[in-house]
């Protein structure tokens, strides 16, 4: 677990206390001290999306009713919000525009292709960031192999690809080895980054653990996806 300096205070730690209020008490009186006017609290989100949509609304409930009840310390809270487009080239700009915007700390994102691809800005405009969409676990393992030039990256949620990844291996064996007696599986995932890390490693773990169970293929489709004949099929033919 990596530390802030010499303090002696772990991620873990802080990421129990943090949230909004906390996040901005952490940033505006820490570094900017307590005469600030306003925090600015910067979203980044695909903003044409629903998963986006409802974040930006739900971050703006909660601002106003942290307002209502007095700000933050008494200082209160804005936000800024910028599309991180569903892609890395986007989300990148995304948080140099919020930077630009005078956001004093940032959050967001939900597809894993956001987050990898906006990973080289975090270091640049050394904001906190709190990831709160997206699972893979690329960010959180730079922060350990480079902590210096990830450190401001904090991941709120949800669970990261490689715990997903631990139970459904757990289900496998439990449910369909032992209980159903299967001797074999395929996997159909979406093709997106958020699930790479479950798909390339489900057949070794599966090993690790004991399992007899096979991976007999591996199936990825686009993520629009609505007739999924063609991939039953091709999962039927090579079992």
């Amino acid at each position: 677990m990596s530390e802030f300096g010499n303090k002696g205070h772990s991620r873990r730690t802080f990421l129990k206390f943090v949230g909004a209020g906390a996040a901005a008490a952490t940033i505006g009186f820490s570094a900017f001290g307590s005469q600030a006017d306003s925090l600015t609290y910067g979203l980044a989100v695909p903003t044409s999306t629903y998963f986006g949509e409802a974040a930006e609304k739900a971050a703006r409930i909660a601002i106003e009713e942290i307002n209502a009840d007095g700000g933050v310390l008494g200082t209160p809270l804005d936000i800024v919000v910028e599309d991180s487009g569903g892609n890395g080239s986007q989300a990148l700009l995304s948080v140099q525009a919020l930077d630009s915007r005078g956001a004093d700390f940032m959050g967001g994102f939900f597809f894993s292709e956001e987050l990898i691809g906006a990973i080289p800005s975090f270091g640049v405009v050394r904001k906190l960031f709190m990831g709160t969409g997206a699972s893979t676990p690329v960010a959180t393992i730079g922060v350990s192999n480079d902590y210096e030039s990830n450190k401001f990256f904090f991941r709120l949620g949800p669970a990261n690809s490689f715990f997903i990844l631990q139970a459904a291996i757990t289900y496998t064996i439990g449910l369909l080895e032992r209980t159903l007696g299967w001797d074999g599986l395929v996997l159909l995932a979406e093709d997106a980054a958020w699930n790479t890390a479950i798909t390339d490693n489900f057949g070794a773990l599966l090993q690790a653990n004991g399992s007899g169970l096979q991976v007999a293929d591996v199936i990825r489709y686009p993520e629009n996806t609505t007739d999924f004949t063609p991939f039953f099929n091709q999962a039927v033919a090579s079992m």
